[in-house]
């Protein structure tokens, strides 16, 4: 007996574990809705594409090559340095050049500058849109509250009644109520009955929208804590990224400004270039632009 009662208090204790609620703050929402919103790997997207296009723009100091060549028939003879001329055939030209930016007037700057701010402006648009889930999270979240303070009052509502009925019962028994009076008061319980299922059924939709924004499982038995309102709002300080995403678009319209200045300035570099003939005149050269 002893033995089999130590079994049933393991088995108590074991359901009572397993019948624990789960309890969960607005912070926790917002911090699971924001992990799970798509976007939120576009900023990783946008680093590494700015990474690789200022990489790009940085390319623009290293010496340009280019080759060429044509193949054809040439008819009558070319001109020759030589004591003898060359006669038609077919020949071979080839053609190399070489061109290195000395200064480029500050395109390479401000189109970095751009790119920069190109993706200071996409990071502050994703910042608004998450902005906006943590508002549909506050709407969600305060809706099964509210949801929950209405049941409460049914339910004080509900146990009035019950009082009720058992007084108007007890003067009917006693000749002093009708029982008209007594179904009345049945009728309202079950309004409340009906009111009662509506409120479940809508806070039912409001924990699956929530486990849709935060990607984890909400169900009854889960316990919502009640936000802690902090009076500070004479010291708080007010940070909207809409005003963060202005400023970026600013900025980003500030340095595309700045490539029309470059755009009048001048450019100067090398351009160095080598000709083959072959068979025939060879001849080669470098000019400095």
């Amino acid at each position: 007996m002893i033995k089999t009662y130590t079994v049933a208090v393991i088995s108590l204790l074991i359901i009572a574990v397993s019948a624990t609620a789960q309890t969960i703050s607005i912070d926790s929402c917002y911090a699971l809705a924001v992990r799970n919103y798509p976007l939120i790997k576009q900023y990783g997207l946008i680093e590494k594409t700015k990474e690789y296009t200022l990489s790009n723009a940085g390319k623009g100091w290293l010496p340009q090559v280019s080759f060429t060549a044509i193949e054809g028939y040439v008819f009558g003879d070319l001109p020759s340095f030589g004591p003898s001329g060359s006669s038609a055939g077919l020949r071979f030209i080839g053609l190399g050049q070489v061109n290195q930016a000395i200064w480029d007037g500050g395109a390479t700057r401000t189109q970095k500058n751009i790119i920069n701010a190109n993706a200071e402006t996409e990071k502050a648009s994703v910042d608004v849109s998450i902005r906006e889930i943590r508002s549909r999270v506050n709407q969600v979240y305060l809706g099964v509250l509210l949801v929950d303070e209405q049941l409460k009052q049914l339910q004080q509502q509900n146990a009035i009644l019950d009082n009720n009925i058992d007084r108007i019962q007890k003067l009917n028994t006693n000749g002093m109520a009708y029982k008209t009076d007594v179904d009345e008061i049945r009728v309202e319980k079950l309004k409340l009955i009906q009111q009662k299922k509506e409120f479940e059924y809508t806070r039912n939709g409001y924990l699956t929208m929530l486990s849709f924004l935060a990607g984890v499982r909400f169900d009854n038995q889960t316990i919502l804590q009640k936000p802690v309102v902090i009076d500070q709002l004479s010291t708080m300080e007010i940070v909207r990224p809409e005003l963060s995403l202005y400023k970026s678009q600013r900025n980003l319209v500030n340095a595309q400004a700045g490539m029309q200045k470059v755009d009048m300035m001048p450019k100067a570099g090398f351009l160095g270039a080598g000709v083959v003939l072959s068979p025939g005149l060879s001849s080669s050269g470098a000019t400095t632009i």
